[in-house]
């Protein structure tokens, strides 16, 4: 999820992250949709972010639960 200085926040796709290998991750902006109303079709400019929150949500759609922990390394955002 990410936020803009405006206070709209934006949602991406469920991604499936396997958990026995480093796998990358790249996101384009224009993938992100309205938190509030996901198929009103906008997308975020990029050039107004506030912050951004990477969040597991296995528990939310599997029956896995407890602690998952999440390894990240050469992020980049641009």
């Amino acid at each position: 999820m990410v936020e803009e200085r405006s206070g709209e926040r934006w949602t991406a796709p469920i991604q499936v992250v396997p958990t026995d290998t480093w796998t990358e991750v790249d996101l384009a902006i224009r993938r992100l949709v309205p938190a509030v109303a996901p198929a009103a079709g906008k997308h975020p400019s990029g050039r107004n972010l506030r912050w951004v929150v990477l969040r597991d949500v296995t528990a939310i759609h599997t029956e896995d639960r407890g602690e998952n922990e999440l390894l990240i390394d050469n992020l980049v955002l641009r």
